[in-house]
């Protein structure tokens, strides 16, 4: 998967080597820039930082958004997820790492 930002849209890409791009969906939701997106391994989900000040949970098959995360006081530049778990990581420019259970939309620890 590779991704586009342009303003509130952002794209993501499924790569098949044997076709090139199979696929494309458009994620709408975000009032900002994103900054970085990852995928949940094991899901057909993707999470996503942005300048907006959140975090979404995206279903990528679907294009829906399953959930935004705020909390973060200025922007979030990095997203990650904790495989086989319901919990995503993010931090930003407000100095301070969140830990998500995306599941209940809670924040569960933070740094």
């Amino acid at each position: 998967f590779f991704f586009s930002s342009r303003r509130r849209h952002t794209r993501f890409l499924p790569v098949s080597w044997a076709r090139r791009c199979v696929q494309e969906t458009a994620l709408v939701g975000h009032t900002n820039q994103v900054r970085q997106v990852k995928l949940i391994p094991f899901t057909n989900l993707i999470v996503s930082g942005s300048s907006d000040q959140t975090v979404k949970v995206w279903d990528y098959v679907t294009g829906q958004c399953t959930i935004t995360l705020s909390g973060h006081t200025d922007y979030v530049t990095s997203v990650a997820a904790i495989a086989h778990t319901k919990l995503v990581v993010s931090g930003g420019d407000d100095k301070i790492i969140k830990v998500w259970n995306y599941e209940y939309g809670q924040c569960v620890n933070t740094c």
